[in-house]
């Protein structure tokens, strides 16, 4: 559980897969780049691991999001759990081209982004073209003060802005609203989301809200934000429709 699958292109169409478990583990233990190609009949790429890329390297993930972002050149990463407990790092994956060598240079580059989310994991991502609102996150498990494990309801941005005194990304918390009669999807683990850009809205389905036991949703949400560009929204902005 908690393995990532992004289209990443290459010679040919390439699955990226980071982080999960392997059979019969319990926690995370490869933090390899497996890629497999869609070429021909398929092509099993070699792994990509820290010892052949040189700098830092996020350590064995699950239930972490993964994301192509743009023509899938850079892959964000946000969150997961490993074996010391849930994360809120966000990480950036840049393949380059690699002209004299026989395969593409992976770097990852942790972003040191103020007032994260709380840490969490199971939790969904979408990515959007508008840099007001590049990234949001919504639900998944965390731990609440007493360090007791909770589902969380909270909804996150992450924008970029070249505003001085601070420009570069910025986390912020979103504060949707709910039509009268109409019951917000609330605390979920373990659902699915989609981003809908002709209609700039999040779409949400299924899921969890509780720590244990089968999904306990077979609800399908939208999280509208406003047609246009998004972009100066305060941390009201959203709608659960």
């Amino acid at each position: 559980g908690g393995r990532q699958l992004v289209l990443s292109g290459g010679r040919y169409p390439q699955i990226d897969f980071f982080g999960g478990l392997v059979s019969g583990n319990v926690v995370p233990t490869d933090s390899a780049l497996f890629r497999y190609g869609m070429g021909g009949n398929g092509v099993l790429d070699g792994a990509v691991r820290q010892s052949v890329t040189p700098g830092p390297w996020p350590l064995p993930l699950e239930g972490h999001t993964a994301l192509p972002y743009g023509n899938g050149q850079v892959t964000y990463v946000f969150g997961g759990k490993n074996r010391t407990g849930y994360l809120n790092q966000f990480w950036h994956l840049t393949r380059d081209l690699n002209t004299l060598g026989a395969d593409f240079d992976y770097r990852w580059q942790l972003q040191g982004v103020p007032d994260p989310p709380p840490p969490r994991w199971e939790h969904t991502a979408i990515l959007t073209r508008d840099t007001s609102a590049v990234m949001i996150v919504y639900g998944g498990v965390g731990k609440n003060q007493q360090q007791q494990d909770i589902v969380r309801n909270d909804v996150w941005r992450l924008y970029w802005t070249t505003a001085m005194p601070s420009p570069g990304y910025h986390w912020e918390p979103l504060s949707p609203t709910t039509p009268p009669g109409l019951d917000p999807p609330g605390p979920l683990w373990g659902h699915s989301a989609v981003y809908d850009e002709a209609r700039k809205r999040m779409i949400v389905s299924a899921g969890r809200r509780t720590l244990s036991g089968a999904p306990t949703s077979d609800t399908t949400w939208a999280l509208s934000f406003a047609q246009g560009s998004s972009r100066g929204r305060t941390a009201s902005a959203g709608s659960w429709d």
